[in-house]
């Protein structure tokens, strides 16, 4: 940016940023690269131009009357400035319901969150908020041959992890048994000098207690992990346990410092010990494979209804018989797959009640909402007039399936980010995340990922 600007040395972000946008109007945040908020103040026209990074961003919350208006990146920085504190019940129902499409909610009323990928303008005449980035938007990329292809995944992987591991002396990973984090960390050795090592911490079940494998799901991340570690002797491998820790560990700090009750409690308690763990070892970035499910490794089952409802029947016939198993098994996966996503929303309702045995109405079975205050605060009809389906039936396209993965809560992502560096002093970075990476990714043919009957194609390869 500063070279295509010819800036002067030395600027720091804010500076470069307000060049920018002289230079290039609202088309400045669709040249920027990078994981950041930015707000504009035009005293002139006593006007201010916020905008959020596509895909990952720290918050901004908006409040405003008819006389004033705050904009902040705390929830706790609004209401320090004579604003009364009123939490929302409709955003907690919703929540609840696990409903996160309205990007613009906050848990309290009256404070608006500007979405990712977002611009907005706020004046005396109101707030204008307006998309600027859209997976919609991403080109079709389309190359030569399959090497093509993996070669310019390979170099976008690089310059992901480059720009992820900018200004870091010391940098760690979070490493699983998975695809995405050991990828991050084999892009991350071999950017590193020679002689650095690489922290890597992997949680693992406490003590005396057995997890086994599942269909797609380990149990115990430790023996995939060893098995990476022997690849690479610059691996310096920690497990940690999280012993003593339990679901409400450093709630209260998350709730205090994010104005939000973080999402997925089940995982947050061995990330504290992780990030915690890195900061004591002198770590300054501790990197992730987050977003790699939606990009790097992506595993495209979609494809099978998006490729029966085009009727490219050659193709799903021959995924679907190199997929392997018995005449019976590859019939149930034709149903399932490509039959059943593409039939009518009831009849998928209705099978997946034949199927359980029990009625699968989300207030009868996993919602924890009382069905009283759930009619008044109308969940259901909310979810249906912002398309969200708490039935989770199976999308008909890879797009949609991609839409979905990083548009459920991602919102709601930035204050728990931003929360959790604030309370270990560590700022987590993901490559798997880094926007030129993600828009190749979303760009390529569904044979990219789903090929001979196994799913994540470009990622094995």
């Amino acid at each position: 940016i500063a070279a295509a600007l010819d800036a002067p040395p030395g600027l720091d972000d804010a500076a470069l940023y307000g060049l920018a946008h002289a230079a290039w109007g609202d088309a400045c945040d669709l040249r920027m690269i990078g994981t950041y908020a930015a707000i504009l103040w035009r005293p002139d026209a006593r006007e201010a131009r916020l905008a959020r990074s596509p895909i990952a961003a720290p918050p901004l919350l908006i409040w405003r009357d008819r006389r004033r208006a705050v904009v902040a990146s705390l929830a706790n920085a609004i209401f320090a400035c004579d604003v009364e504190r009123r939490v929302d019940e409709q955003k907690i129902a919703d929540t609840l319901f696990l409903n996160y499409d309205d990007a613009e909610a906050s848990f309290f009323k009256d404070v608006r969150r500007l979405p990712t990928g977002h611009q907005a303008r706020l004046s005396s005449e109101g707030l204008k908020i307006r998309r600027f980035w859209s997976l919609d938007d991403v080109p079709a990329v389309r190359l030569p041959s399959d090497d093509d292809y993996v070669d310019a995944a390979d170099d976008l992987f690089r310059r992901a992890t480059d720009a992820n591991l900018a200004g870091a002396r010391r940098p760690a990973v979070s490493l699983s048994g998975g695809l995405d984090s050991q990828a991050v960390a084999a892009y991350a050795l071999e950017r590193l000098p020679a002689a650095a090592r690489l922290p890597c911490f992997t949680s693992i079940p406490l003590a005396g207690v057995e997890r086994r494998d599942r269909a797609n799901r380990f149990g115990d991340e430790r023996a995939h992990v060893e098995a990476f570690a022997a690849m690479h002797d610059r691996v310096e491998l920690e497990f940690v346990d999280s012993a003593g820790l339990d679901f409400e560990h450093r709630l209260d700090s998350m709730l205090l410092l994010a104005g939000a009750p973080p999402r997925n409690a089940s995982n947050l308690y061995w990330i504290h010990a992780i990030q915690a763990r890195a900061r004591e070892k002198g770590c300054d970035v501790l990197l992730t494979g987050s977003m790699g499910n939606m990009s790097f490794s992506f595993g495209g089952e979609a494809a099978y209804a998006d490729w029966f409802r085009r009727g490219r029947w050659l193709r799903l016939t021959r995924q679907i018989l190199r997929g392997g198993g018995s005449a019976r098994s590859r019939l149930v996966r034709f149903r399932r797959m490509a039959l059943r996503p593409n039939a009518p929303h009831m009849i998928q309702r209705a099978y997946q009640r034949l199927a359980s045995g029990s009625p699968q109405a989300p207030l009868a079975t996993w919602c924890p909402l009382h069905p009283d205050w759930a009619r008044r605060m109308a969940v259901e009809q909310r979810a249906r007039d912002l398309g969200f389906d708490p039935d989770f039936l199976p999308v008909r396209s890879n797009a949609s399936l991609r839409a979905f993965m990083i548009g459920n809560a991602n919102h709601e992502a930035g204050d728990i980010r931003q929360a959790m560096q604030r309370l270990h002093g560590i700022p987590v970075r993901d490559p798997t995340g880094w926007r030129p990476l993600v828009e190749f990714c979303a760009g390529l043919p569904d044979e990219l990922y789903l090929r001979d009957g196994r799913g994540r194609w470009l990622a094995r390869r």
